[in-house]
């Protein structure tokens, strides 16, 4: 660039830039286009875009202001009502981006950004109609070639970069396409993958089901151990409250025929005192020590008898006794 500082502000009407040869006019233009994204190539001054810094700097930064008001504003909230795109490049050829709002911040240091806000404008900065320098011109007018002149014309109808996006859209699409197949496919292994993860899922639902009802059945059955422990415990303290009970009458009895044999034996006594008196009458004194004899076996064999049920009966009140203390002590335990 051969301006060292240079500030144009241009208004809404027709805008002309006048100066003598090589007083940069041009300049201007490549400027603008360098800006907005254009390439160096666009220029057709060089195409290594560090060579449009002056002799003798190391870098150069351009900025274009552009109106973002009425109709055709692009996103108000964000740009506000002016853009400002500035282009710092360097010698070596490297470029950085700013887009800054109206009120100088920066919102964005993407060329994308640049290339969406052109796109809105439809400024064409690779449009030889749009930005016409003077080699482009000459070429034209200097040419006999239709090959060329229909060049410039795809060019200047924008078909070329039509034809481009329309190459770059079908590649895009093939590439679209590729994906398309690789997620159905993945998606459809992703299903299989879900399905059999659904079928674990009530498998461990019926098994997380089956453990619960397992466990409520356990208890339901444990309950009614316990239940039918107490229903055995209750009918085994009504049979041993009837044993004690007839243990009891057992007993009464035993003590009855025990003061019996005692009257009896007093009998005794007092017959054989009886028998001492008339023993000198021989036959009645054999008769009656007979008839004594015979009463006293008969009562020697009933005490046996007697004796004999009592002892199995205590037995058995025994046996009731320790299986009550049994019972009480594991419901006890299941209880707990």
């Amino acid at each position: 660039m051969c301006h060292t500082f240079l500030e144009f502000d241009f208004n809404e009407n027709l805008n002309m830039v006048i100066g003598n040869n090589g007083s940069g006019k041009s300049a201007v233009m490549n400027a603008i286009t360098l800006t907005l994204g254009g390439r160096a190539t666009s220029t057709s001054r060089c195409s290594n875009i560090g060579r449009f810094i002056q002799h003798g700097k190391s870098f150069a930064e351009i900025s274009v202001v552009l109106c973002n008001q009425g109709l055709e504003a692009i996103d108000i909230e964000r740009f506000g009502r002016s853009i400002t795109i500035t282009r710092k490049v360097t010698v070596k050829g490297s470029s950085h981006y700013q887009v800054k709002n109206e009120y100088g911040k920066i919102v964005s240091e993407r060329k994308d950004t640049i290339d969406t806000i052109v796109a809105h404008f439809n400024i064409q900065v690779d449009n030889p109609m749009c930005m016409l320098n003077q080699d482009i011109a000459k070429n034209f007018l200097n040419t006999k070639s239709t090959k060329e002149k229909y060049n410039f014309f795809l060019k200047a109808t924008q078909l070329q970069k039509m034809v481009a996006d329309l190459e770059e859209n079908t590649v895009e699409i093939r590439i679209a396409k590729g994906l398309l197949i690789d997620h159905v496919k993945k998606r459809k292994e992703i299903q299989a993958q879900k399905e059999e993860l659904d079928a674990k899922l009530k498998f461990a639902e019926s098994v997380r089901n089956a453990k619960s009802n397992a466990d409520n059945l356990q208890g339901h059955l444990e309950w009614a151990e316990v239940i039918n422990h107490e229903k055995t415990l209750a009918e085994t303290e009504k049979k041993l409250a009837e044993d004690q009970y007839a243990v009891q009458e057992y007993t009464n009895k035993r003590d009855a025929l025990i003061d019996d044999m005692k009257n009896e034996k007093s009998k005794r006594d007092e017959l054989l005192r009886k028998a001492q008196e008339v023993a000198n009458n021989a036959i009645e004194a054999k008769r009656i020590h007979d008839d004594l004899e015979r009463q006293m076996k008969l009562f020697n064999k009933e005490k046996r008898d007697l004796l004999h049920e009592v002892n199995k009966l205590e037995k058995e009140l025994q046996l009731q006794t320790e299986l009550k203390k049994k019972l009480q002590k594991k419901i006890e335990e299941m209880r707990r």
